[in-house]
């Protein structure tokens, strides 16, 4: 370690109070230090003022960056007056305080003005030396030209922007369902963030153009332009053939080439034709224009492209959200025009007139299941045999809609003929199994047939694959009749069928009902038997609806219910 007293020691102090030459004003390399040629050429700026600011010393780089000599600034001009407004009132409340009172600089960056009024963003620092015997107090300054890095922050926050407005954009768009929300959502963002303020959004309609809306919106520049040759002009066409978007300022003869695009008369300075296309097929075109001078930076074009293809993406999905509503309206009114067709067959294929005789006391329901077209294979008849002899059954053809019960209503106009024979239940069914076998769709139809005799108050009874009839009696109890069963039609259609008979007994009641009222996905035939079979027999003059609903639970069936009830009632 060196002393103080040694030479080199001696030589640091001569070369730390040697005032600093002014830039430029070193005659030849040879009487230029290599300290003080990297003090005039550094790659900052070096400044040395006095308290009050006045510029004493400054290097070459500085007098460079500013534009001016050193003979403009030592001696002529503060540090202050270099600075814009915003940073000389930093400056002068942060660091030119009252002697004694100054406080250092670190990294803080101020903007100054060029000899030619250029901003010029410099990171400053700063430090007060104090006085010594042999040197007055001043101020260093070193400034690092940060010109670049606001230009990269500047275009970073430009970037960020855009971002977000897309980001808003696209958010906006996924929610726009129609075309007239789509355009809606370009009118209020397509000028924001750009320099346009005006210009059009058209679609394509068949061969031609058609003027969507006006940007920003106003009635009357849209009616203006739909009457005006600008969805005609060739280069929006060629742009549109291309798909090619066009970018055109003042020097390229705008005014030339296009028409007006404002109703006030005032000229266009730069216009951008956007062609809007999906899968290669143009659905229109944004025009973005503007009254300014100024020119198409790179990534404003890429934005209003951008734009341009979100906008056409979002306008396809509303085309095709449209042409769905359509059809879907569409279907509807064709679902309820069949369903009313539906209703009116299968009313006038059930609603036969119930016979009316004072001994007994006839009653019918009949529930469609879920919630499509209203028809299915399900039928319920009564009729009287002989005077004194009422039948009454309960079928159910396989499938549903207008073949189910096209089938169904041939097989109960069969059932109807050859019970009128007087051959009982047995020779019924066998004659209709026989006949289904000629049917095309009534294989597996169950049909459950009952004769009554309202004199002596015999039953008897037939079920072809059908669940059991339950007769209610009078004194309380219900039974379930599994007598005179047989397979399905269709399935066994050589063998015998069987009959049972029962008495029935005056103020009993009977119920013939289908398979939909008793069995479920969830539950299975045998335990919706039962459940039908306590609720009779907990209330035995239950209307049927009702029954209906309290054998389900709640009355939403995934299946027809078709019930038909028979009471006898005394002479």
């Amino acid at each position: 370690m060196l002393s103080d007293g040694s030479p080199n020691a001696a030589c640091r102090s001569e070369q730390r109070h040697r005032p600093w030459p002014r830039s430029g004003q070193f005659v030849s390399r040879s009487a230029v230090t290599p300290f003080e040629r990297l003090f005039d050429q550094a790659p900052c700026g070096f400044l040395l003022t006095d308290l009050d600011g006045l510029i004493q010393q400054v290097n070459a780089r500085f007098a460079t960056w500013t534009g001016y000599t050193a003979d403009e600034l030592v001696g002529r001009r503060t540090f202050q007056e270099l600075l814009s407004v915003e940073s000389q009132i930093y400056y002068r409340t942060h660091f030119a305080q009252p002697s004694g009172q100054q406080q250092g600089m670190r990294d803080v960056a101020l903007e100054l003005n060029g000899v030619d009024g250029r901003p010029i963003l410099a990171v400053t620092n700063a430090e007060l030396h104090e006085a010594t015997p042999t040197e007055p107090a001043r101020v260093w300054l070193v400034l690092i030209d940060a010109t670049a890095r606001r230009a990269f922050e500047q275009e970073s926050q430009r970037a960020r922007q855009r971002l977000a407005r897309l980001q808003r954009l696209t958010s906006a768009f996924a929610v726009a369902l129609t075309r007239q929300e789509v355009v809606s959502v370009t009118v209020a963002e397509i000028l924001d963030g750009t320099e346009g303020d005006h210009g059009f959004l058209a679609d394509v309609v068949g061969d031609n153009l058609r003027i969507l809306e006006a940007l920003p919106h106003d009635e009357v520049a849209r009616a203006a332009w739909e009457a005006s040759d600008i969805p005609n002009i060739p280069l929006l066409a060629q742009s549109m053939r291309s798909n090619t978007p066009v970018f055109m300022e003042n020097s390229d003869g705008v005014g030339t080439l296009l028409p007006p695009l404002r109703t006030d008369g005032v000229s266009s300075r730069r216009v951008a034709l956007l062609p809007m296309a999906t899968a290669g097929q143009a659905r229109g075109v944004l025009c973005v224009a503007s009254s300014k001078e100024a020119t198409f930076q790179p990534d404003e074009r890429a934005f209003l492209v951008l734009f341009a293809e979100l906008t056409a993406q979002a306008i396809e999905r509303a085309r095709l959200h449209d042409e769905a509503i359509v059809r879907a309206e569409q279907m509807i009114a064709l679902y309820d025009h069949e369903r009313q067709v539906a209703a009116l067959f299968q009313q006038h294929l059930l609603n036969r007139r119930m016979p009316v005789d004072e001994r007994v006391v006839l009653d019918a329901s009949y529930q469609a299941g879920g919630d499509l077209v209203e028809i299915g294979g399900d039928f319920f008849d009564a009729f009287f045999v002989t005077k004194n002899r009422l039948a009454v059954a309960v079928g159910d053809v396989v499938g549903r809609g207008i073949p189910a019960a096209t089938v169904m209503g041939q097989v109960r106009t069969a059932l109807r003929a050859y019970a009128l024979e007087g051959r009982g239940p047995a020779s019924t069914l066998e004659r209709l199994d026989a006949f289904a076998e000629s049917i095309e769709g009534a294989f597996c139809t169950s049909v459950g047939y009952s004769e009554l005799d309202l004199e002596t108050g015999e039953l008897r009874y037939s079920c072809a694959g059908h669940p059991p009839p339950v007769l209610v009696l009078p004194a309380g109890g219900a039974e379930v009749l599994w007598g005179g069963r047989s397979p399905l039609l269709g399935v066994d259609p050589a063998g015998p069928k069987t009959e049972a008979v029962v008495h029935m007994p005056v103020g009993a009641r009977l119920l013939l009902y289908s398979d939909g009222l008793v069995e479920t996905r969830t539950r299975p035939i045998d335990e919706g038997i039962a459940v039908l079979v306590t609720q009779l027999d907990a209330n035995r003059d239950i209307g049927l609806d009702r029954l209906a609903r309290v054998v389900d639970g709640h009355g939403a069936y995934s299946d027809d219910v078709c019930v038909l009830s028979l009471t006898r009632r005394s002479q």
